[in-house]
C-alpha cells in the first residue's frame, strides 16, 4: 500500500512520473485528494494498520467543503440508509465522482 499523495508509479528509474496535468485532474480533485490526506495513512510494515475514512464522512467533509467555497462541486439531497434508518442527506454525486477518478488513476486504494 502507498500513500493517496503518490503517483501512479514510484518507480523513477525506469519510468517518467505522470503529472496531474496529464492525469487531467483538476484543483477539486487536488483539493478532495489533500483533503484524504489528512485522514489517511498507508501501513508502513505489516504490523502495522492503515488508517483510512469510510465514505458517509466523507461525503460529510465535501458537503461542508462546499458550503464553505472551497470545493465548486453542486449537491442535492438523497436518502441514505444509516442503520436502520432512511435519512435524506446533501450529497455532491460530482464529489463521489472525483473520489471515483482518483480510485482508478490509483490515487486512492479504497474509502
Amino acid at each position: 500500500p502507498r500513500s493517496p499523495m503518490l503517483p501512479r508509479s514510484t518507480n523513477f528509474a525506469y519510468e517518467e512520473p505522470v503529472s496531474f496535468e496529464e492525469e487531467n485532474l483538476t484543483s477539486d480533485h487536488l483539493k478532495l485528494l489533500y483533503l484524504l490526506s489528512l485522514f489517511t495513512r498507508s501501513a508502513t510494515d505489516r504490523s502495522e494498520k492503515e488508517k483510512y475514512i469510510r465514505q458517509l464522512p466523507l461525503l460529510v467533509l465535501v458537503y461542508e467543503g462546499i458550503v464553505n467555497g472551497c470545493f465548486d462541486y453542486d449537491y442535492a439531497p438523497s436518502s441514505e440508509v444509516i442503520g436502520a434508518r432512511r435519512v435524506y442527506l446533501n450529497i455532491s454525486q460530482e464529489g463521489k465522482d472525483d473520489v471515483d477518478d482518483l480510485r482508478e488513476l490509483g490515487y486512492v486504494n479504497g474509502i
